[in-house]
């Protein structure tokens, strides 16, 4: 048996995006991510307490 070891670099692209109320109907914004990314992406979410 023969063995090859094979170093083989991955790209990957990742798109942060920042936007406030995201599940808002009017916030088209999950649904351009979705789109563009092939129906994946993760959301991390907090709540402010600070009012502005």
């Amino acid at each position: 048996m023969s063995r090859h070891d094979f170093q083989i670099p991955v790209v990957f692209t990742h798109r942060i995006v920042f936007t406030r109320d995201a599940f808002a109907a009017g916030n088209a914004a999950l649904a351009e991510i979705l789109r563009d990314g092939g129906g994946r992406c993760a959301i991390a979410c907090n709540e402010s307490s600070t009012m502005l």
